[in-house]
């Protein structure tokens, strides 16, 4: 898991519209909704 996670932060890192809360914190919970929210964009 902590690798998915951190492929999540990659792609957070590359996407303007990333909430700064995706890139500050290294919750799973967190992660797994920031990765929901860039699907729905």
């Amino acid at each position: 898991m902590p690798t998915l996670h951190k492929i999540y932060l990659e792609t957070f890192r590359r996407n303007i519209f990333t909430p700064p809360e995706c890139l500050s914190q290294s919750s799973f919970i967190l992660g797994e909704m920031c990765i929901i929210i860039l699907s729905r964009s």
